[in-house]
């Protein structure tokens, strides 16, 4: 019996398991840490990917306005009209007539309303919206009205996956009273961290007016062959008042 049990604990016989054993435990534990790591590894690359999300999308809406800002212009008409007497007095020291016509700021001047309702007066022309808005601020509030802010909340595809096309930026248009404007593009700061593109955009405006005058009807005051006599004319006077303005990128730089 004695003799048997020394030949037990002699015996290599059945080595090859306790070897395996350690070897799979030694591969457990090589697999937990691979995969810790690959985990962490990915959660990095995940956050990664959202960061270059909100990137694109900044740069796709900066892009977007850039090349819709800059070089493009808008324009506005409007008319007015003046109705007065012209009033001519020939005399013996005038015979040739003289005016003493009153001056025409006495009389009202008041905007011509278009009889077309798809043509309204005043008119905007332009294909952007938002710089058709800045133009009426410029036109409707004196120069020296405070700076005006636009707040706007768009979607733009972010170049990276379909489901992270619903990501937002945020567009705030700052225009100064000499109409220029200040374009700042931030990603949603809900989302992480914020990118930031800032673009300064310079207005050049030009306005010119030019006028036409008609005549509606004369009266004759006196024998007009024989001094003295007078000539009174119903005219009207309208004024066409074209402003235009222009925008050029000057700057752009990312803040954030």
């Amino acid at each position: 019996m004695t003799d048997r049990l020394k030949k037990k604990l002699r015996s290599s016989k059945g080595a090859s398991i306790t070897f395996a054993l350690l070897l799979f435990l030694v591969c457990a534990v090589i697999g937990s840490v691979v995969l810790a790591a690959g985990t962490a590894s990915a959660g990095r690359f995940s956050k990664l990917a959202e960061s270059d999300a909100r990137y694109y999308s900044v740069t796709s809406a900066v892009n977007l306005l850039r090349d819709s800002f800059d070089g493009a212009s808008v324009k506005h008409t409007e008319k007015f009209k003046t109705d007065f007497q012209e009033i001519i007095e020939y005399n013996t020291t005038y015979p040739d007539g003289h005016d003493i016509s009153p001056d025409l700021s006495g009389y009202d001047r008041d905007s011509v309303e278009s009889e077309d309702p798809d043509d309204p007066n005043p008119k905007f022309e332009g294909d952007n919206e938002i710089l058709i808005d800045a133009l009426k601020e410029y036109i409707n509030h004196p120069a020296s009205e405070s700076e005006v802010e636009y707040n706007f909340v768009h979607n733009f595809p972010s170049g990276v996956s379909a489901e992270d096309s619903n990501l937002k930026v945020n567009i705030k248009i700052k225009q100064n009273t000499n109409c220029d404007l200040e374009v700042t593009v931030s990603s949603d700061d809900t989302a992480g961290e914020v990118f930031t593109v800032v673009m300064t955009f310079e207005a050049k405006i030009t306005t010119s007016v030019s006028s036409t005058t008609i005549e509606n009807s004369k009266i004759v005051s006196g024998n007009p062959n024989n001094l003295p006599y007078t000539e009174i004319v119903d005219k009207t006077k309208i004024d066409t008042e074209i402003t235009s303005i222009v925008w050029s990128l000057t700057d752009i730089r990312r803040t954030a």
